[in-house]
C-alpha cells in the first residue's frame, strides 16, 4: 500500500459502517448525500484530496451523488438496522448502502 493511500485512510476511513438510526437526524438537516450504485467512496476521497471539484460536480449533475429520495428514507425507516459506509466532509455526510458478507 502506498504512503498516500495510508494517509488517506487515516483522514477518511471509508471502511467504517454506521446504522441508519445514527444518520436519521442528519437527513432533516440536509447533510446527507447518497453515493449511487457502482460508485466508490475511495474514488470520492481521491477526487476531494486532489481538489477535483469539477469531477465531483459532474457526479452530482449525473446524480451519482444525490440527496436521498423519500422512498429511500421510507425504506431505511422500516429497516433501522441498515448499514452504510460513510464519508464525512463537513458539513456533509456521503453514505452508501452496505450489506455485510454472509458467512
Amino acid at each position: 500500500m502506498s504512503c498516500a493511500r495510508e494517509f488517506l485512510e487515516q483522514l477518511y476511513p471509508s471502511d467504517e459502517e454506521i446504522l441508519w438510526s445514527e444518520l436519521r437526524n442528519y437527513v432533516e438537516e440536509g447533510a446527507i448525500f447518497v453515493l449511487g450504485p457502482g460508485q466508490s467512496l475511495d474514488h470520492i476521497i481521491y477526487l476531494i484530496n486532489n481538489n477535483e471539484i469539477g469531477q465531483v460536480e459532474k457526479l452530482i449533475e449525473e446524480e451519482k451523488i444525490r440527496r436521498p429520495s423519500a422512498g429511500q428514507i421510507h425504506d431505511w425507516e422500516q429497516s433501522e438496522d441498515q448499514l452504510f459506509k460513510y464519508l464525512i466532509i463537513e458539513p456533509y455526510i456521503i453514505i452508501q448502502e452496505f450489506s455485510p458478507p454472509l458467512h
